[in-house]
């Protein structure tokens, strides 16, 4: 026999179905994922209303994953993420039947968000956008300490707009995987969170990848040099619309995987140490909600500290071992490894 579930909820039962067939253990669930995988990607929701049906209705339909029952649906429409979209944009009740065709915009809460305080660096502000800056390691969601929640603070250095589709927290209008640092576009407004959602940004990467020939077409190389456990490193800037994610995929087909980009570079990445991914985004530029006009925002320095440090170290090791002094056990076997790989390209690429 096997089980069977007939009906569904609230009226259901289990039958036992007799069968000739042979026993068949059920394939176990799949193992949830780790890592980035595992984040919460969507920051920003959009759809339309429907003939004759509440909002509360509108959004269990839409995003069930999200609003799972009514009372859920309605805590989230008192805590300001939904939005309908007129002009001016305005917050619904839950029990409305909105017109037809009129753009809702939903802003997720995962889960619903707890101020945490800690500082946040502002590096642009007004009333309608903010840029910050996120530290390699830190969530934009899911958990206590994320960037929603630090925004959420009443210490957090983006002021409130004073206009009147403000939001009650600023939402975050791209994600940025937990390993990955650098700035983020923050709206303060209904009507930005709709336009940041619409425009594609456009970021600049700041990355150190494997290997220093062959680059693809647009990367910036601002150094490169010999390693023993990488064959060559370098160090590259890169503009791009798309994001860190489609980044990171392009740079290991081209044969550049970032340096602890283990995610889609697989047991073959370069590991330097444990979740210490070489990337982060630079700079932004996104046409602006009000002015409509390009705004570029960049970090203050082009120079990232972790970055010079693993330049000094590879460089002091590749010293040590070229002298044939002061190295481990394991730097002779990187030593031989690299000659044993890649000694052969280098004399070939030595002028005759």
């Amino acid at each position: 026999t096997h089980k069977v579930i007939v009906g569904g909820w609230p009226a259901s039962m289990v039958v036992l179905e007799r069968t000739d067939e042979p026993f068949v253990a059920e394939e176990a669930e799949a193992a949830e994922p780790e890592g980035d995988e595992v984040e919460k990607t969507e920051c920003v929701l959009l759809t339309e209303t429907l003939p004759d049906l509440q909002v509360t209705d509108l959004l269990q339909q839409r995003w069930p994953k999200h609003l799972t029952t009514e009372s859920v649906a309605r805590r989230v429409i008192r805590r300001g993420r939904v939005w309908l979209m007129e002009e001016p944009p305005r917050l619904p009740w839950w029990s409305e039947v909105p017109p037809a065709g009129v753009p809702v915009l939903f802003l997720p809460d995962y889960p619903p968000r707890q101020p945490y305080e800690q500082g946040v660096t502002v590096l642009f502000q007004d009333p309608h956008v903010a840029v910050v800056e996120k530290a390699a390691g830190l969530r934009c969601f899911g958990g206590l300490r994320t960037l929603s929640n630090m925004l959420a603070s009443k210490t957090c250095s983006v002021t409130v707009s004073d206009q009147t589709d403000v939001l009650q927290i600023p939402a975050i209008s791209q994600h940025l995987e937990a390993s990955v640092a650098g700035l983020v576009v923050v709206a303060k407004t209904a009507r930005a969170a709709l336009h940041l959602h619409d425009q594609p940004l456009k970021y600049t990467y700041h990355a150190l990848v494997q290997g220093r020939e062959n680059f693809p077409e647009g990367w910036v190389v601002q150094r490169s040099a010999p390693s023993l456990r990488f064959g060559s490193i370098s160090e590259v800037v890169c503009e791009a619309a798309a994001d860190a994610a489609t980044f990171r995929k392009g740079c290991v087909e081209s044969g550049h995987t970032i340096l602890g980009d283990c995610v889609y570079g697989g047991d073959q990445a370069p590991m330097v140490r444990r979740r210490a991914l070489y990337l982060q985004v630079s700079a932004v530029s996104f046409t602006h909600p009000s002015t409509k006009e390009v705004t570029p925002v960049a970090l203050p320095t082009a120079t990232v500290e972790k970055y010079d440090k693993l330049f000094a170290k590879e460089a002091y090791v590749w010293e040590m071992s070229a002298r044939g002094t002061g190295g481990s056990d394991y730097v002779q076997k990187c030593k031989e490894k690299w000659d044993e790989q890649y000694a052969a390209q280098e004399a070939d690429d030595q002028p005759a």
